[in-house]
């Protein structure tokens, strides 16, 4: 009977992790009506975390480019991205899905935008190049 419940719990032990935290980690939930996302359009690199290079393009229509190197892992991402008034969410495009790094949203502050991770740490920032 021990081994049959330990079994059990070793076998549910990662969905019920998964689970939970799954839903302690904020997102940046989408809207349906954008406005003109001209204001934040623009090329952004990230500042602040070591050894990590990354650049995004935020495009006013609605579509970015992304891209990170860090050491001999180099990604690249294109997709969607929204405003959500203290937010910004970035979802990639499904042949993207499988980003070992990738932001989960970027969060607006003064002329920043917050690196939230996808395991809900903030390193980082991205700021707008100078044009």
């Amino acid at each position: 009977m021990k081994i049959l419940f330990s079994t059990i719990l070793l076998m549910l032990s990662p969905l019920v992790c998964t689970f939970v935290y799954s839903h302690m980690i904020p997102m940046c939930p989408q809207i349906e009506s954008q406005q003109n996302q001209s204001s934040l359009a623009g090329r952004y690199y990230l500042n602040g975390v070591m050894e990590l290079g990354s650049e995004l393009l935020l495009q006013a229509d609605g579509t970015f480019q992304w891209y990170l190197a860090y050491g001999a892992l180099d990604q690249y991402a294109e997709g969607k991205w929204w405003n959500n008034t203290n937010c910004i969410g970035l979802r990639p495009d499904s042949q993207f899905k499988d980003l070992m790094i990738f932001p989960n949203y970027l969060k607006i502050e003064d002329q920043k935008l917050n690196v939230i991770w996808q395991d809900g740490s903030s390193h980082g920032s991205y700021q707008r190049a100078n044009p």
